[in-house]
């Protein structure tokens, strides 16, 4: 019995981009391990620091492109521990605004140092400019496959 990944999916554009992902996300869990933060709290977290207002759950939702009940246990979590904090909307009665907590965002500039320098020491094995070509590559297949649509931007 082998013990190697075959070569139907070894060479495959979307195994590759799943497995890489899954590897990615390993290495932003041990990243974000001394901030007690998951790689999908810390997605969550980015959205709510860089966002230029307030948001409600449906709109973390779409940018974070997870459904609403995940994005409901994990406010839960970080509202838990003290990361963000729900406001009432004055417009709905059952809904709410999330927000980050002063100390979360005494906590934005650690975290985001921490991840940087991680990635940094490790290194994925390409130069600078072979990351912006990815990136820009992955950012065509996102536009592609509908990202901005699912956003309805």
């Amino acid at each position: 019995m082998t013990k190697e990944i075959p070569s139907v999916l070894n060479d495959a554009l979307g195994f590759n981009i799943d497995r890489v992902a899954k590897l990615f996300r390993h290495q932003l869990t041990i990243a974000l391990a001394e901030y007690d933060l998951s790689p999908e709290q810390w997605q969550i977290m980015s959205v709510i620091w860089n966002s230029d207002g307030l948001l409600n759950q449906q709109h973390i939702s779409q940018l974070t492109f997870r459904d609403k009940h995940n994005v409901s246990r994990l406010i839960k979590r970080l509202e838990t521990k003290g990361w963000l904090v729900k406001r009432p909307n004055p417009n709905d009665s059952r809904a709410f605004f999330v927000t980050a907590t002063e100390e979360s965002y005494a906590q934005k500039e650690a975290v985001t140092t921490a991840l940087l320098g991680h990635f940094d020491n490790i290194g994925l094995g390409i130069t600078e400019t072979e990351q912006t070509h990815l990136l820009s590559l992955l950012k065509v297949i996102r536009n592609h496959l509908g990202d901005n649509e699912e956003l309805g931007i």
